[in-house]
């Protein structure tokens, strides 16, 4: 079977954006998929997440999300906005908002990658769907693509914009 899977992936469809994009949209469904079924209770950090953006307007930024630095209660506050300052519409905000990250990053890795790029979407792809929902109901993910996109920028010689 893994022998099958790895077949799959000929040098035409790691070329072709087509295929990329429905192998990361395959992938992406299975994990909301196993979100929604298997494990719809499991939140992640987010309703924590909201629970302190709400805090923010009564305490003010000094006792909100101390844990992490200033600038991320801003990147926080994005969901509270598009979900309407609700529980729920926050974690589906918040899950959006990864995803498209996410995606943005897959583009990144697919432009920039050369002819290593869709082995790159590949990977990306198969180790974000390894990581599960989880993957997305955290802050991590962007870490991790501010990170990636570091490596990237060092490696194109961009070193100020890596630097950032």
């Amino acid at each position: 079977m893994s022998r099958q899977f790895t077949l799959s992936f000929t040098r035409e469809r790691l070329r072709s954006a087509k295929f990329l994009l429905f192998f990361w949209f395959a992938a992406r469904f299975l994990i909301l998929a196993t979100w929604a079924f298997i494990t719809p209770a499991t939140q992640g950090d987010v309703v924590y997440y909201y629970q302190k953006i709400q805090v923010l307007f009564s305490d003010g930024p000094a006792n909100t999300l101390q844990e992490y630095p200033t600038p991320v209660i801003w990147v926080l506050l994005i969901p509270y906005l598009i979900g309407f300052g609700n529980e729920h519409g926050y974690v589906i905000a918040f899950v959006c908002m990864m995803l498209a990250l996410d995606a943005l990053f897959s583009w990144s890795l697919w432009h920039s990658g050369g002819s290593m790029g869709g082995q790159a979407v590949v990977f990306w792809t198969l180790f974000l769907a390894m990581v599960g929902p989880t993957a997305f109901l955290r802050f991590d993910l962007i870490t991790s693509v501010l990170a990636g996109w570091s490596i990237i920028f060092l490696l194109r010689r961009y070193s100020a914009a890596a630097g950032a």
